[in-house]
Protein backbone atom coordinates (compact mmCIF):
# COMPACT_ATOMS: atom_id res chain seq x y z
CA UNK A 1 0.00 0.00 0.00
CA UNK A 2 2.95 2.31 0.63
CA UNK A 3 4.02 1.86 -2.99
CA UNK A 4 0.50 2.79 -4.13
CA UNK A 5 0.60 5.99 -2.09
CA UNK A 6 4.05 6.91 -3.39
CA UNK A 7 3.00 6.35 -7.01
CA UNK A 8 -0.18 8.39 -6.59
CA UNK A 9 1.65 11.22 -4.84
CA UNK A 10 4.51 11.31 -7.33
CA UNK A 11 2.24 11.13 -10.38
CA UNK A 12 -0.03 13.83 -9.01
CA UNK A 13 2.92 16.05 -8.10
CA UNK A 14 4.47 15.77 -11.55
CA UNK A 15 1.14 16.43 -13.28
CA UNK A 16 0.50 19.40 -10.98
CA UNK A 17 3.97 20.82 -11.61
CA UNK A 18 3.51 20.42 -15.36
CA UNK A 19 0.14 22.17 -15.19
CA UNK A 20 1.59 25.05 -13.17
CA UNK A 21 4.27 25.41 -15.83
CA UNK A 22 1.57 25.31 -18.52
CA UNK A 23 -0.48 28.01 -16.84
CA UNK A 24 2.55 30.30 -16.91
CA UNK A 25 3.21 29.49 -20.57
CA UNK A 26 0.00 30.89 -22.01
CA UNK A 27 -0.71 30.79 -25.72
CA UNK A 28 -2.00 33.96 -27.41
CA UNK A 29 -5.60 32.75 -27.18
CA UNK A 30 -5.29 32.36 -23.42
CA UNK A 31 -4.89 28.60 -23.58
CA UNK A 32 -2.00 26.63 -22.04
CA UNK A 33 0.73 25.54 -24.44
CA UNK A 34 -0.06 22.20 -26.05
CA UNK A 35 3.30 20.70 -25.06
CA UNK A 36 2.43 21.23 -21.40
CA UNK A 37 -0.96 19.60 -21.85
CA UNK A 38 0.83 16.60 -23.42
CA UNK A 39 3.12 16.34 -20.38
CA UNK A 40 0.16 16.44 -18.00
CA UNK A 41 -1.68 13.81 -20.05
CA UNK A 42 1.41 11.57 -20.09
CA UNK A 43 1.85 11.88 -16.31
CA UNK A 44 -1.77 10.95 -15.71
CA UNK A 45 -1.61 7.94 -18.06
CA UNK A 46 1.56 6.64 -16.39
CA UNK A 47 0.12 7.21 -12.91
CA UNK A 48 -3.15 5.43 -13.68
CA UNK A 49 -1.29 2.54 -15.31
CA UNK A 50 0.98 2.15 -12.28
CA UNK A 51 -1.96 2.33 -9.87
CA UNK A 52 -3.86 -0.36 -11.79
CA UNK A 53 -0.79 -2.63 -11.77
CA UNK A 54 -0.32 -2.14 -8.04
CA UNK A 55 -3.99 -2.59 -7.12
CA UNK A 56 -4.20 -5.81 -9.13
CA UNK A 57 -0.87 -7.06 -7.76
CA UNK A 58 0.64 -7.19 -11.24
CA UNK A 59 3.45 -4.67 -10.73
CA UNK A 60 6.28 -7.15 -11.46
CA UNK A 61 4.38 -8.52 -14.46
CA UNK A 62 3.77 -5.01 -15.76
CA UNK A 63 7.46 -4.14 -15.51
CA UNK A 64 8.40 -7.40 -17.22
CA UNK A 65 5.97 -6.68 -20.06
CA UNK A 66 7.29 -3.11 -20.37
CA UNK A 67 10.86 -4.42 -20.66
CA UNK A 68 9.87 -7.16 -23.11
CA UNK A 69 7.89 -4.76 -25.31
CA UNK A 70 9.95 -1.61 -24.72
CA UNK A 71 9.69 -0.40 -28.33
CA UNK A 72 5.90 -0.73 -28.35
CA UNK A 73 5.62 0.98 -24.97
CA UNK A 74 7.82 3.86 -26.21
CA UNK A 75 5.77 4.29 -29.38
CA UNK A 76 2.51 4.30 -27.42
CA UNK A 77 3.98 6.70 -24.86
CA UNK A 78 4.45 9.17 -27.72
CA UNK A 79 1.33 8.43 -29.77
CA UNK A 80 -1.29 8.50 -27.01
CA UNK A 81 -0.48 12.03 -25.75
CA UNK A 82 0.09 13.15 -29.35
CA UNK A 83 -3.42 12.07 -30.33
CA UNK A 84 -4.82 14.01 -27.38
CA UNK A 85 -2.83 17.14 -28.24
CA UNK A 86 -3.85 16.89 -31.90
CA UNK A 87 -7.51 16.71 -30.88
CA UNK A 88 -7.03 19.80 -28.71
CA UNK A 89 -5.33 21.54 -31.61
CA UNK A 90 -8.18 20.54 -33.90
CA UNK A 91 -10.71 22.12 -31.53
CA UNK A 92 -8.83 25.41 -31.91
CA UNK A 93 -9.41 25.39 -35.68
CA UNK A 94 -12.66 23.50 -36.20
CA UNK A 95 -16.08 23.21 -34.56
CA UNK A 96 -15.93 21.06 -31.45
CA UNK A 97 -18.70 18.60 -32.29
CA UNK A 98 -17.08 17.09 -35.44
CA UNK A 99 -13.73 16.89 -33.64
CA UNK A 100 -15.34 15.15 -30.67
CA UNK A 101 -17.17 12.79 -33.02
CA UNK A 102 -13.98 11.79 -34.81
CA UNK A 103 -12.14 11.33 -31.51
CA UNK A 104 -15.00 9.26 -30.07
CA UNK A 105 -15.17 7.09 -33.17
CA UNK A 106 -11.91 5.45 -32.04
CA UNK A 107 -14.02 3.28 -29.70
CA UNK A 108 -15.78 1.84 -32.71
CA UNK A 109 -12.53 1.21 -34.61
CA UNK A 110 -10.97 -0.50 -31.61
CA UNK A 111 -13.95 -2.83 -31.22
CA UNK A 112 -13.82 -3.71 -34.93
CA UNK A 113 -10.05 -4.25 -34.83
CA UNK A 114 -10.38 -6.45 -31.75
CA UNK A 115 -12.87 -8.66 -33.56
CA UNK A 116 -11.38 -8.67 -37.06
CA UNK A 117 -7.63 -8.42 -36.45
CA UNK A 118 -7.13 -9.91 -32.99
CA UNK A 119 -10.03 -12.40 -33.36
CA UNK A 120 -11.39 -11.53 -29.92
CA UNK A 121 -14.91 -12.73 -29.27
CA UNK A 122 -17.63 -10.10 -29.52
CA UNK A 123 -19.99 -10.72 -26.64
CA UNK A 124 -23.39 -9.09 -26.29
CA UNK A 125 -22.06 -6.39 -23.97
CA UNK A 126 -19.33 -5.36 -26.43
CA UNK A 127 -21.74 -5.34 -29.37
CA UNK A 128 -24.26 -3.21 -27.46
CA UNK A 129 -21.50 -0.86 -26.27
CA UNK A 130 -20.17 -0.46 -29.81
CA UNK A 131 -23.65 0.27 -31.16
CA UNK A 132 -24.20 2.85 -28.41
CA UNK A 133 -20.81 4.43 -29.20
CA UNK A 134 -21.72 4.62 -32.89
CA UNK A 135 -25.07 6.21 -32.02
CA UNK A 136 -23.31 8.73 -29.79
CA UNK A 137 -20.93 9.66 -32.59
CA UNK A 138 -23.86 10.19 -34.96
CA UNK A 139 -25.68 12.25 -32.30
CA UNK A 140 -22.63 14.49 -31.83
CA UNK A 141 -22.48 15.34 -35.51
CA UNK A 142 -26.20 15.90 -36.03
Amino acid sequence: MLLLGVVLALGSAIAHAAWNTASKTIAPAGRPALWAVAIVESCLVVTVTAVVMIVHGKYAEGLRQARTHARTVAVLAVLIPTSYVLSLYATLHAPVSPVAAVRSSSLIWVALAAALVLHEPLGRVRVVATILAAAAVVAMVV
